[in-house]
């Protein structure tokens, strides 16, 4: 029995120092800050806690699925909606053969890794990055499309713009290339 009485009496100490020391107290120093504490004083005020939030722990399975479907969204890259626009050539501008055509493309924003851009003439690709000089002596005058190709990590096209250039080519018969001609004797 005594020791029945002496387990209920520690049992009944530990329950009291728990309420206790649950209180939290709200005081202002002498410099005018606030202070929480345990330790209750003449102008302390009793502060009313809510209740704690209690989460209830995952199973091995909702964790494995949680991890599952993380791991399937990393694998699919995020799309960056890139905003392309040529610099250079301008939109139906007009190149004698045999003057290169520059191209150059303004990308916003800068790449992210593993993305890719090329640049297409006649929907074939000439070059990778923003900028190329393309050589005019093989092409067949008339139009042609230039176009600059984001793709991403996964090979899929993001963003893409076009644009068309004419090549010209000079007659034999037109005055300027009469004066560069040769005289012949008579």
């Amino acid at each position: 029995m005594f020791r029945e009485s002496r387990f209920l009496a520690v049992a009944l100490a530990l329950v009291v120092s728990g309420i206790a020391q649950a209180a939290i107290y709200k005081t202002t120093d002498a410099k005018g800050n606030v202070v929480y504490t345990d330790s209750p004083s003449k102008e302390a005020q009793t502060v009313d806690l809510p209740p704690l939030s209690i989460v209830p722990s995952l199973s091995a399975e909702q964790i494995a699925q949680a991890n599952a479907g993380n791991q399937a969204t990393a694998a699919q890259p995020a799309v960056i909606r890139y905003q392309l626009k040529f610099v250079q050539p301008l939109a139906e501008q007009t190149v004698r053969k045999p003057d290169p055509i520059g191209v150059n493309v303004n990308i916003q924003p800068a790449l992210a890794n593993g993305d890719n851009m090329s640049i297409l003439l006649d929907g074939v690709v000439v070059a990778n990055g923003n900028g190329v000089t393309i050589s005019t002596e093989q092409m067949e005058r008339g139009a042609h499309s230039i176009a600059a190709r984001v793709t991403n990590s996964a090979g899929r096209v993001v963003s893409e713009v076009a644009t068309t250039v004419y090549v010209q080519q000079g007659s034999v018969n037109s005055p300027a290339s009469q004066a560069n001609k040769p005289r012949t004797a008579r």
